[in-house]
Order: structure tokens, then sequence, then C-alpha cells
């Protein structure tokens, strides 16, 4: 279906599967690249790594596809030392197919024109017949099923396709998606080793003495364990104790499970131990669940209205839905100790990813309150637009006026400052093409949003909850030494195209980085203690930059 609700011609394009998005077909061992300008001696040995969906059957360009749909391609650039000069590093380009079951079982079916695993816009679409739905699921679970017979080439064990993000952990690099458990990566080359299960990497010697116990993995044991392996995309890691936080989410009570991965080569005596598979208690069913947050002692689970359960198809509802008069709900907990966790309400939205999670403490040292940065959108319109669909009943996009407004950049960008230079020192302007979208629409809205949770209050108490910008704000990134702690600076991305969802619905290449002052934003913010829900602190241009 196109946005207006009409069938598209089989064979036609699809935005997200040409041009900018269109899927690489040729993979590369690491090759020298051509640069200009000098490679800092700080990377020499390093590398840089991300990750994204390249569907291998895509012959069919009329099917339906999603941004987030595809299997997993890890792209690289290694600085590899120069044959010339030890000291200078060269910077080496390298992608691979991550070797899954999927991806894997595709290879060996060149036939096959339509993945094996039904596309997220399938199972989002409002305007998909039950029956079609239905046909797609079991098409899935037939050709899963077809794998394990005694001559079929590749068995398919886990569905992930692994191409939401990639870490390092334990001296390992993994690579993740919310269908699957991690899976191994090899560097540099990109090689794949195997499936991660808490404990090791297939064919790895085991991390325990030989007196100890058999250790348990992801999922445990039982009928449904193959459920409770599926881990989030974004695993995060301890910047001082080196553990590995995770949660595992289900379409069964308790619907979600919790992880903490200690390094096993550790050299703390005080490292707590491993914890696999723990229920987190309240969660109010099967969502679509892609980040949390985590402090150095807390953890913050994101139970929001956007369910994703087969269930739903009995109450004549797709796959993924959204509710936007439910409230959302955040379950904050001790790290070590999910029992403990506390539910907090606000109104509805969605959350795809958050960008920084850190403790409030008293005098004492304990902690009293945690802060959460997400980006924050009020209505599901990306989950649609990124899969080239009409948007559903509930948004108002579609009768809004469409315009563009001038950024408050335009007017500040030839004085603004670098906030991490004195200001004497600033010798260059910023350069950039494209200024960020003002959006007016709350309904549209996806902006770098503040929460705090306060643990003193005799009932859970959101204490604070604004936007600290006014402007769309996605992907966010920052130092990872201050990934569980209050950073500074949030970088993310933005675009000159009036929403996200609107530039997604055009396949719009990201055309705008941003450099957020956290910091400054937020003390602002503190001048006005019971901020509204859709405030936003950025007055002026203090506190934001363009890159």
């Amino acid at each position: 279906m196109n946005r207006n609700g009409r069938a598209k011609k089989r064979g036609s394009a699809h935005p997200y599967l040409t041009g900018n998005f269109a899927p690489v077909t040729i993979t590369h061992s690491p090759v020298p690249c051509s640069y200009t300008g000098t490679v800092p001696l700080e990377l020499l040995g390093g590398e840089y790594v991300r990750n994204g969906g390249n569907p291998v059957s895509n012959s069919d360009l009329g099917r339906d596809a999603h941004w987030f749909d595809g299997d997993g391609m890890l792209a690289g650039v290694f600085f590899k030392p120069s044959h010339s000069d030890p000291e200078k590093p060269i910077p080496h380009f390298v992608n691979q197919y991550i070797l899954t079951d999927i991806c894997l079982s595709s290879l060996e079916s060149p036939s096959l024109r339509t993945p094996i695993l039904p596309s997220i816009a399938t199972l989002v679409n409002p305007l998909s017949s039950l029956i079609v739905t239905i046909f797609c699921i079991f098409r899935s679970v037939f050709l899963v099923l077809l794998s394990h017979l005694p001559r079929s080439q590749q068995v398919i064990n886990r569905i992930s396709v692994a191409n939401t993000g990639v870490l390092f952990h334990d001296r390992r690099a993994l690579a993740t998606c919310e269908s699957g458990p991690p899976i191994r990566i090899q560097l540099p080359g990109l090689e794949t080793v195997g499936w991660y299960h808490g404990n090791r990497t297939e064919g790895e010697p085991e991390c325990r003495e030989r007196s100890q116990p058999k250790e348990e993995v992801f999922g445990g044991s039982g009928l449904f364990s193959f459920m409770k392996e599926w881990t989030t995309g974004h695993p995060k890691v301890d910047p001082w104790t080196g553990e590995m936080i995770l949660f595992h989410c289900t379409f069964l009570p308790p619907y979600v499970h919790y992880s903490v991965i200690p390094p096993c080569y550790t050299r703390s005596l005080s490292q707590r131990s491993k914890q696999l598979n723990t229920p987190v208690p309240g969660c109010s069913g099967g969502k679509m669940m892609h980040d949390f947050g985590v402090s150095l002692s807390h953890t913050v689970i994101l139970d929001l209205p956007l369910s994703l359960t087969p269930f739903n198809l009995f109450k004549n509802e797709p796959v993924i839905s959204y509710k936007p008069d439910k409230p959302s709900r955040f379950g904050v907990f001790p790290r070590h100790d999910p029992s403990r966790v506390r539910w907090f309400e606000t109104s509805g939205c969605c959350i795809f990813h958050t960008a920084n999670t850190w403790d409030e403490y008293d005098a004492g040292g304990v902690t009293t309150a945690v802060n959460l940065l997400t980006c924050r959108l009020t209505s599901s319109s990306l989950v649609f637009s990124a899969g080239n669909l009409p948007l559903p009943p509930q948004s108002k996009q579609d009768a809004l006026e469409k315009s563009r407004l001038m950024s408050f950049f335009a007017k500040y960008d030839d004085e603004a400052a670098d906030l991490e230079k004195d200001p004497a020192q600033e010798t260059t302007p910023l350069l950039s093409p494209a200024y960020p979208a003002i959006v007016d629409d709350d309904e549209e809205q996806c902006r770098l949003y503040y929460h705090r949770f306060s643990l003193t209050a005799s009932t859970p108490t959101v204490s604070h909850q604004y936007a600290l910008s006014h402007i769309p704000f996605e992907f966010p990134t920052l130092n990872p030494a201050y990934e569980m702690s209050s950073a500074r600076y949030i970088y993310g991305c933005s675009t000159s195209s009036e929403s996200f969802g609107a530039a997604l619905g055009k396949a719009t290449k990201i055309d705008v980085l941003v450099k957020m002052d956290v910091q400054t934003l937020l003390r602002r913010g503190e001048l006005c203690p019971a901020c509204p829900i859709g405030r936003t602190t950025d007055s002026t241009e203090y506190g934001v930059r363009l890159i």
C-alpha cells in the first residue's frame, strides 16, 4: 500500500530498497582507503564499526519492506599501520554480512524472492488483512520447520537477523537484534564467529572451573526458552565494572527478563556474580521494547503503549499496535534486584532510544532520583513512515498543513560558539548546509526529552518531564566514559525536512548533526520546576550546536 492506501504495483521500486537505501551485494576484506587530511595517531590499531539492515532476498521490489528489516551487514574502517611508516595510521574499509541462520539459509536458496521473515511493514500495517498477516507468519514458521528436515542445507535455530547494534564486551564484539541473542564478530575482518548465549560463544571454551556446575544460558530451559533469548538491540556496558546489562522481551508473562553479565576476565574480587533470565514483575504486556536506561546503580525498563504481540490478531489489530490513550510506564529498580521495581506513569509516547541515564544522590550518598534522557515521540508515525505505509487513524499528520518554519539556528549560526572551547580561541564559523526544521505540531515531535524519577516520594513520582530542545533529535550518542553518569554533551541526528516522520516517509537521508549541551539546558529547566509535558528549554540558541 502507498501512503494514500492504494495498492502498489508489483515490481515497483520500494523507497527502502532503492536509491540511498538500495541493498549492497559486494563485500570487502580490509582494503586501503584514499583520504585527505591527517589521520590522528590515536586511531592506530582501532576500528570503527556500524551495523545496519541489508536484505539478501529482495528481488521482488514490490513486496512490503521496512527500514528496520534486512539481514545484518557490518561496515567498518580499520586503522592499520602503514608499511613504510608503522606509526602512520592508514584507514582500511571492510564490510561483511553477519552470517546468521536466516542469512545463510537465504544465501543457500537463490530462488527465494521474498525474505524468510515477514516484514515489519506487514505486521504494522493497519490496512493488511488478517488473512494476509496470518499467512505471512505461518509461512515463516513453515520455512523454519522445513530447515530442520534431514536434507536441509542450513538449519534455522534462531530467527535473529542481527541488524541493529554492535558493541564490545569482555574481549568480544557482539552484533545484536531483538529477535535473538547477540552474535560474536571477529575483528578487524568482521567475520562471524557464532551465537553468544550468556556464558560464551559457540565454539569457545567455557569460562569456569571444571568443578563448578554448568552455568545457565539465555532463555534457560523449557518449551518457550527460545523466546527468552530475544535480547534488546542496545545492551549497556558499564565503563567502570565492565558488566553488560541486557533485557529479554517476550509475548508471555512476565514479559520481560533481565540479565547482568560481569566480564569473565575481571580483576575485581568484589565483582558480583552473573545474573541471567531474572523476571521483571509488573510489565503490562508484550511490547516493542527497543532500548532501556542504565545508571551506575539503577535500571529503567520502558513499558510503552506500543505493543508487539501476535495476540493482537485476536483483537483484529496489527501485530504492532500503538494506543496513545494508554500511559507510558517506566520501571525503575536497583541494577541487581528487579524484584524491587517501582513503576512510574506518564502520558503515552513512543521511545526507541535512550540517550543518558544517571543517579542523583543526597549528602549521605543515598540515591534520591534517577534521571533519564530519551528521544521521545508523541506518535508512532516513525514506525509507519519507515515502512512506506499510511499513518494510523489517530495520527493527524495527513490533515496538517505542510509548512517548514525557519529554524532559530538560521539567525544565530554565524555567531554560535563552540561550547568546548574558549570563545577567544574560536577561529572558524559553523558551516552547515541545512538547519533542523522547527515542528510546532506536538503530535509529530521527536525531541530530546528529560525525565526525573523521584525515589524519595511515598508514591512513584515523575517530578520533571520536558523537552530540552524544540528541534527533531534522534539516534543519540555520547562519550562512552559517561554512559551511566551525567554527561554534558549528547550528539544526535536531525533533519531539515519537516519532521522525522515526514523525512522517513520520503526515504530522506539524515542531513543535520546536533550537539546538545545538556547540563546547560537542564539548568535552564530548573528555573521552572513544574515543567509541563511538551515544554522546551531552548528559547535561545545557547546550548545547542550544529556540527
